[in-house]
């Protein structure tokens, strides 16, 4: 009984190493804002899923209309910046401890200006369905 379980276990550890797509969630940590006088607080997305996807060449986000492009074998940069306004993000997979950081900033769109940090769970590979 248990060389089955370890060799289960051993299966999908491997399988997150290796992913090139991984699947996030339950990102929480803490943001600033314009909007609140740049105060910190305890901030996060609710039931949102976030598909992470790295080659060689190059990376996505789903959902996100930012540009990606690989840091590393496990980490992106992604941009968007448009006249005034800029959007930095930065994501990281640790797939042995399963956990996702990330991390964006926002320039000139006003109130919403501001900095984000969180700490997500990778919950699989994008082929998990």
């Amino acid at each position: 009984m248990r060389k089955p379980l370890i060799l289960v276990l051993l299966g999908l550890s491997y399988s997150l190493a290796v992913a090139t797509c991984w699947k996030v969630a339950d990102l929480r940590g803490h943001s600033t804002r314009a909007a609140e006088s740049y105060s910190i607080s305890a901030d996060g997305f609710s039931g949102q899923t976030f598909e992470i996807s790295i080659t060689s060449k190059a990376g996505s986000v789903k959902p996100s209309n930012l540009k990606c492009q690989p840091a590393s074998a496990n980490a992106l940069l992604c941009v968007n910046a448009a006249g005034e306004t800029l959007t930095v993000e930065t994501w990281a997979i640790d797939a042995n401890a399963k956990t996702v950081v990330h991390t964006k900033a926002r320039s000139g769109y006003g109130r919403l200006d501001g900095a984000n940090l969180f700490v997500g769970k990778v919950i699989g590979t994008c082929s998990d369905g």
